[in-house]
């Protein structure tokens, strides 16, 4: 397990590898999922269709168009799609908790395919009954009839003190579901996480890559793991930043809107959420995008712009007439940047961390982060976070089976991407008492918004 830093190389990271196009919702793949080139939110998809034998009915004559993009999907059109593309029912096993009789195809560097294949006498699947779904407008109702994904409504109505009804529909779950009902969770879970996080990176692409012309941003859907390439990105100037605190504020909103929940809160719950999300965002962004894209030489910010790391590239750390100084450029953020490499890159480098697991892990920092001690928000949200964040986990460890890993390397990895998270909570409180002591002296102008979310907007949690 990893524990420490060790020496470590900044060249091209493996989970830059060359990605595939899912023939159902064009978003990047990596393999064949039950015959079919697709996405894992795709298999995952097809496979709680297939195990708990539903059958979904199209109000719009299975016209509707599936893409990863779209926070709505028709599940009768998508199912459809999946037949149409190759994906074969008989391919569904029953799931288990070891990963014998894991079957895995994957791309290699000539484009063949590798299969690996153990066989063994599976246990007899238990088939639920039919369930027929009529889709409608609103694909994140979920049918009370589904084994999936079910909350009980007294529960829920307890999450925010404040609202009198909540919906019936989404509530958090009493009882204790199979293993096979919690991994169908967890894997929507992580669908709904990759999704936002994807329709995160193209919003920020379209705000903040100037050099981007208009055909390559209408022509190019499929989404990236990061919303750069080198060729976008420009030397920093804090006077861009305060251009683009704003817009980055709104698109941190939208990934936070899109958590299924959110409309569940009541607004002091919401505030709090996205005060911690704005926080921790500005501090995972950055980071990940360096370890892809920028260090040893660049550190790059949430919007494409970098400044030089080695001692003696004064790259964004110049003068700026009437905006800031590059003393007291340097005075502000310097240490706060070599911190943020030291602890947080350098750490994602050693581990090299894949995009689920950052996708998974600014979700479970973002969370804990909103429910710990300095927080003021309800108990019964508290305790609802806390099955969610267990289902986080849960999907992770899903993910690394799906991928044929040991048992004890699964630890082993979930264990280094929890460890993280202590030192992304000390810079966090770090970088808010900079910007309050930036706001307290007036050092220099920061966005009114900002200045808001950052009053109250830290804490640090145990985990």
């Amino acid at each position: 397990m990893y524990y420490g830093h060790e020496p470590h190389d900044w060249g091209t990271s493996s989970s830059t590898s060359d990605m595939k196009e899912c023939t159902i919702c064009e978003a990047p793949s990596n393999g064949y999922h039950f015959n079919a080139a697709s996405c894992s939110a795709c298999a995952a998809f097809f496979r709680r269709t297939v195990t708990l034998n539903r059958n979904f009915v199209c109000t719009h004559q299975n016209t509707c168009r599936v893409n990863y993009a779209m926070r709505v999907i028709c599940r009768a059109c998508r199912y459809h799609k999946c037949i149409n593309m190759g994906m074969e029912r008989s391919a569904v096993q029953p799931r288990r908790d070891c990963n014998a009789g894991r079957r895995k195809i994957m791309y290699n560097s000539t484009n063949s395919l590798k299969t690996q294949e153990h066989t063994f006498a599976p246990p007899t699947p238990t088939v639920p009954q039919t369930t027929t779904v009529i889709v409608t407008k609103d694909e994140r109702i979920y049918e009370d009839s589904s084994p999936e994904i079910h909350y009980a409504q007294s529960y829920s109505s307890s999450i925010s003190e404040e609202i009198s009804s909540l919906s019936p529909k989404i509530s958090v779950s009493m009882c204790s579901g199979t293993d096979i009902t919690l991994n169908f969770e967890a894997e929507q879970v992580l669908e709904d996480l990759l999704r936002e996080e994807r329709l995160f990176n193209e919003r920020r692409k379209l705000l903040y890559c100037s050099n981007s012309c208009i055909s390559e941003l209408l022509t190019n859907e499929n989404a990236n793991e990061i919303p750069y390439s080198q060729s976008n990105l420009q030397p920093l100037t804090f006077a861009g930043i305060q251009k683009h605190i704003r817009p980055q504020i709104l698109v941190i909103y939208e990934w936070l809107r899109g958590w299924r929940h959110f409309e569940l809160l009541n607004i002091k719950d919401k505030s709090v959420f996205l005060r911690r999300c704005v926080l921790y965002h500005t501090i995972l962004d950055p980071s990940y995008l360096s370890y892809r894209l920028g260090l040893p030489e660049k550190f790059v910010m949430f919007n494409g712009m970098y400044v030089g790391v080695q001692d003696g590239d004064k790259t964004g750390w110049e003068d700026e007439k009437d905006c800031i100084t590059a003393d007291l450029k340097i005075k502000l953020y310097r240490p706060l940047m070599d911190r943020l490499i030291n602890e947080v890159c350098v750490s994602m480098k050693v581990i090299n961390l894949t995009f689920v697991e950052f996708v998974l892990l600014k979700a479970l920092v973002c969370f804990k982060s909103s429910i710990s001690a300095t927080c003021e928000v309800s108990v019964p949200l508290k305790k609802f976070m806390n099955t969610y964040m267990d289902t986080i986990l849960r999907a992770l460890n899903v993910h690394y089976q799906t991928l044929g890993m040991t048992k004890e390397d699964i630890a082993q990895r979930i264990g280094n991407v929890i460890l993280m998270m202590s030192s992304i909570f000390a810079v966090g409180m770090e970088c808010l008492e900079s910007h309050q002591k930036i706001q307290f002296f007036d050092l220099w102008q920061l966005d009114d918004l900002l200045i808001k979310l950052i009053q109250r907007g830290g804490g640090g949690a145990n985990y």
